[in-house]
């Protein structure tokens, strides 16, 4: 199901009242000082698409999986068959993916370098182990070519299990609740969602281009776009603390980026519980009306460019997170059918953007090349569960 919220495009683009942009509003916010702020500019290419663009036509953005594709990949599981999941590299399926292989790299070009999104159906959950699903989805995410896994917790998760597992939405990651999740970013290049099974109600993905939001900001709210671009906005770690690192970081909304892209990270949940835990005091200063009214704006404008998504078992979503934005929208399981559960896995991509210096604080090394993003915390050493409890 494809569902778009265009209709809602002008009431988001009612123009903002935003304060000073130079106002330092955090540490180290850029801006500060009274200098005058450079006017923000529209993005061009197909970074920046709209949720009515988008159709499951298969041209650009879907991919179903052959016959041909999944008798490869029954090869692949069967020569892999009880290997620890952690330790498969892309060479371990190189004999395998002859034809799948190019159009996976496809894929990846499109990713990076094109809208951002990516949708891969057709693989057969439902007669699927969970070993087995785990090990194809992992397969054909190192087949995209040049990425690499990274942990999802503080646990050290390589294989992230989306599941309501009981969590406190307002201590715990949302991803182990059932709670709607808002517009957000994760902590890797690219993230990857399999589809085991549906909720019984609920749930639904919701996708945005983040170059669509900065580029109508731009054009009808500019104060708000140069307050997101120019202000770092504190966020807390929930407890996922690097060595050395405090408790919390600020970093800025938008940061333009090379070959006139721009970049983006965002989790508003993030912000309001550095905003709830942490005093001026303590390092955090109090988020101001003024960023508080351009993140609502920018939240406004996803919704109304957005693309809603209902995964359904055998569906793979890949997301570029530094132009994309994604949320999920509350759900419910019922007794006696077996709950929603989606299989995850954040990528590094070596040959991915060259990201804003500031996001060092959330990705680690910002050059191309290396392997950064994930959750890195002291003693932990990564590992890929089948247990959504880990």
């Amino acid at each position: 199901m494809l569902l778009w919220g265009g209709d809602r495009a002008a009431e988001a683009l009612r123009p903002t009242c935003i304060g000073a942009p130079g106002r330092c509003t955090s540490p180290r916010a850029a801006g500060a000082g009274g200098a005058t702020a450079a006017a923000p500019e529209p993005v061009e290419g197909p970074a920046g698409w709209r949720g009515s663009d988008l159709t499951y036509d298969g041209r650009g953005w879907v991919t179903e999986l052959s016959p041909a594709d999944l008798a490869e990949l029954d090869r692949a599981l069967e020569a892999t068959a009880g290997r620890d999941l952690a330790s498969l590299t892309a060479a371990d399926f190189d004999p395998y993916f002859q034809g799948l292989g190019p159009k996976l790299r496809e894929i990846k070009r499109g990713l990076v370098g094109g809208r951002g999104i990516a949708l891969l159906r057709g693989l057969p959950v439902d007669s699927m182990s969970l070993e087995d699903a785990a090990r194809a989805f992992w397969g054909l995410a190192l087949k995209l070519g040049g990425v690499d896994p990274v942990p999802q917790n503080r646990a050290g998760h390589l294989l992230g299990h989306v599941r309501d597992i009981g969590g406190d939405p307002g201590r715990d990651r949302i991803y182990t609740t059932s709670a709607a999740q808002p517009f957000h970013t994760d902590s890797a290049d690219i993230v990857g969602l399999l589809c085991l099974q549906q909720a019984a109600s609920g749930g639904e993905s919701t996708v945005v281009s983040s170059t669509t939001v900065w580029n109508q900001m731009c054009r009808f709210q500019p104060r708000s776009a140069v307050a997101l671009r120019d202000n770092l906005v504190v966020w807390d770690r929930k407890g996922e603390v690097p060595a050395g690192k405090d408790p919390y970081f600020a970093v800025p909304t938008f940061r333009s980026v090379e070959e006139g892209r721009m970049c983006s990270i965002l989790d508003r949940s993030f912000v309001v519980a550095a905003q709830e835990k942490y005093s001026e005091a303590e390092g955090v200063p109090r988020l101001s009306p003024e960023l508080e009214e351009a993140l609502d704006a920018a939240e406004a404008l996803a919704d109304a460019y957005r693309l809603e998504m209902l995964l359904a078992p055998g569906d793979i979503q890949l997301l570029h997170n530094h132009q994309c934005w994604h949320a999920r929208a509350a759900y419910s399981d019922t007794e006696g059918r077996s709950p929603r559960h989606l299989l995850r896995l954040w990528l590094s991509a070596r040959d991915g953007w060259e990201l804003p210096a500031e996001y060092a604080e959330r990705y680690g090394p910002v050059a191309r090349g290396g392997i950064r993003g994930g959750i890195r915390c002291p003693g932990v050493a990564p590992y890929a569960p089948l247990d959504p409890a880990g």
